[in-house]
């Protein structure tokens, strides 16, 4: 629970940025860092993704240098192994759990500003140019509480050939999502047991198509399956998602780093191999 002062000095951050525009030092950002690495010889001791390295250093290393970079001062490391660990790019470390909603909160009421950058530790090729761009977008849509990146298919696999990528198909094209959100931190902080209620029905199948309804789930598959993607907008996915979340979401096209996320052994030794190119 925030406390009066918090929540007045969060409302005075708002105020700031609706009279002069949202400013860089405005701006928190939230870096999950929990991902575990399923046993691997090849990576030895790490244990977990933020750890892995990249031309000798950990892959956090690149997401916090990127944020840092782009401008933002107010950096939080949220993660299971923080304890007593090394910071990067000074971005202060917090304990966090085992899970990403739970790391999502601990983050959330740890940052200083409302306006908030959530984002996973396993997309190295992050550039300062990216993450400013993606905030830029965000900042043209007044009433936006949640922004969500997508990009195209065929920008990632043309700047990550060797990476594959899930992607969905719809009327306006194929896209794949990214692994940066926009979040409005008052707004998310007040919906989160209602999002975990959420998550939790991904063990539910048939509630969880009674949550998303009959209609749109029937253009997912469409989609998915039988290529018909005449059903399936992005203006139709960020309706649904913002009447599920009870927020304003909107979907933003973003730089093919952003999308770029490592989660796997098979994805980890593809990007080594982009760099040596």
């Amino acid at each position: 629970m925030l406390t009066t002062i918090e929540l007045e000095s969060i409302m005075t951050t708002i105020k700031v940025s609706s009279e002069r525009g949202i400013k860089m030092k405005d701006v928190s950002a939230v870096i999950l860092a929990g991902g575990v690495i399923a046993g691997s010889e090849e990576l030895g001791d790490v244990k977990h993704w933020a750890l892995a390295l990249i031309d000798n250093k950990p892959m956090i290393h690149y997401v916090a240098k990127a944020l840092r970079e782009a401008g933002i001062e107010d950096i939080v490391i949220v993660g299971a192994w923080t304890e007593g660990s090394t910071s990067y790019e000074d971005c202060r470390t917090v304990v966090g759990g085992w899970r990403h909603i739970d790391n999502i909160e601990v983050g959330l009421k740890e940052v200083k500003n409302n306006t908030v950058l959530l984002c996973t530790c396993d997309i190295p090729a992050l550039t300062a140019e990216a993450v400013r761009d993606f905030i830029k977008s965000c900042e043209t849509y007044p009433e936006l509480e949640v922004g969500y990146p997508i990009s195209r298919l065929e920008d990632c696999q043309e700047r990550f050939p060797e990476m594959d990528r899930t992607a969905v198909k719809m009327r306006e094209g194929e896209f794949t999502g990214g692994n940066i959100f926009w979040f409005d931190r008052l707004k998310v902080l007040g919906k989160l047991d209602y999002i975990r209620g959420i998550i939790e029905l991904k063990k539910k199948p048939f509630s969880l198509i009674r949550k998303f309804g009959l209609g749109f789930t029937l253009a997912f598959i469409a989609s998915k399956f039988l290529g018909i993607t005449r059903y399936l907008t992005i203006e139709r996915l960020e309706n649904k998602g913002s009447e599920i979340l009870g927020l304003k979401v909107k979907a933003v096209l973003a730089d093919p780093s952003i999308a770029s996320d490592i989660d796997t052994l098979e994805q980890y030794n593809s990007y080594l191999k982009t760099l040596s190119r």
